[in-house]
């Protein structure tokens, strides 16, 4: 029987352990743009002017929501030994720290939010299931191609059990936050 060279290769999953020693050892440095999935170290895409927008409108958004809740753009989330994306935006319960002593859990989150203009599928496959997995409340994954916002609500190990999708002139608003709605026509231009 004939082996090939994939056959041959053995591959480790790193922990969120090994990938700061990565950082700390010159591996990794500030400026690469990655994140911590299943053990892989796995690059973000570049960032468009359509993306970096978005994530600024998303933060004026979140920020009328500042004074009950941390909001973070672009900041780890430590989900388990092995997981610790990226997200976007996320919407976090105030500490007196300010998340200085260790990164946000699922626990620490209201709502977390993705922009996805190149990363839809891996958004919806990939982090949807790995978010309900770790019990994150809400998860808003931002369809800029497809002009929807993806709600996902009630996390349970095999995935979201409440997902739902609002386009056009609807209003939504995070579970947490009922009164602090956004007007997705002002969301998406």
């Amino acid at each position: 029987m004939a082996t090939t060279v994939q056959d041959n290769l053995t591959t480790r999953r790193f922990s969120v352990d090994d990938y700061y020693r990565m950082q700390q050892a010159g591996i990794l440095n500030e400026d690469d743009r990655v994140e911590l999935i299943d053990g892989s170290v796995v690059a973000l895409p570049r960032v468009t002017p359509l993306h970096a927008g978005t994530v600024n409108f998303l933060n004026h958004y979140v920020t009328g929501a500042a004074s009950r809740a941390i909001r973070a753009v672009h900041n780890p989330i430590q989900l388990d030994r092995h997981n610790e994306p990226v997200p976007d935006v996320m919407l976090l319960h105030p500490r007196d720290d300010f998340y200085r002593k260790n990164h946000p859990t699922p626990a620490d989150v209201f709502l977390l939010i993705e922009v996805a203009d190149t990363t839809l599928n891996k958004d919806l496959h990939v982090k949807a299931p790995l978010y309900a997995l770790h019990g994150v409340t809400e998860y808003w994954v931002i369809d800029l191609d497809g002009f929807q916002v993806h709600t996902h609500r009630d996390p349970a190990p095999q995935g979201y059990r409440d997902i739902s999708a609002a386009s056009g002139a609807q209003v939504i608003a995070p579970q947490a936050f009922p009164d602090h709605k956004l007007d997705l026509s002002k969301l998406f231009l």
